[in-house]
């Protein structure tokens, strides 16, 4: 996916949040920017048939209410550059916290390593379960057993039903 495709693509998804049609969007980038974009224009954005420059990312996250950085997030492993040159998503470093925030890649790289060892000890965790759970279905068929065998005895005194 090509980067402008990328911003294309975090632009509708911002636009249609925000609830506004592509005319109004337009017309919002023009106190910013000294004109307006077209319908046209929005579209083709949103299609990554055009490149951006500075102060119209910065336009179009101040219209939108998403950050610039949130704009340049893939939402796909690469990004191909007009080079011609993939660059996986994690190369960037672009992340972003819960409010938009970039994160930086060595605190990705340390969550990365919590979140693996979160999964190693899920996965201890779940062998422990089924362990558990086999022992757990032992001691109920034992139970059962042990009541059959039981409700087959008669009491002292009392006759068979």
């Amino acid at each position: 996916m090509k980067i402008e495709e990328v911003v294309g693509d975090r632009i509708r998804e911002a636009r249609k949040a925000a609830g506004m049609r592509q005319e109004q969007f337009g017309a919002a980038l023009e106190p910013l920017l000294g004109r307006g974009w077209s319908r046209q224009s929005v579209s083709l954005a949103e299609q990554g048939g055009r490149a951006f420059t500075a102060a119209e990312l910065v336009a179009i996250s101040r219209v939108l209410g998403v950050s610039v950085g949130k704009l340049l997030t893939p939402k796909t492993r690469s990004v191909t550059m007009p080079s011609g040159r993939e660059l996986l998503a994690k190369e960037l470093g672009w992340a972003l916290d819960a409010e938009g925030v970039e994160i930086p890649p060595a605190s990705l790289a340390a969550v990365g390593d919590m979140l693996d060892a979160a999964k190693d000890l899920h996965r201890a965790s779940l062998r422990d379960l089924e362990a558990s759970t086999i022992a757990l279905d032992a001691a109920v068929e034992a139970t059962w057993g042990l009541y059959r065998r039981a409700s087959a005895i008669d009491e002292p005194g009392k006759e068979k039903s």
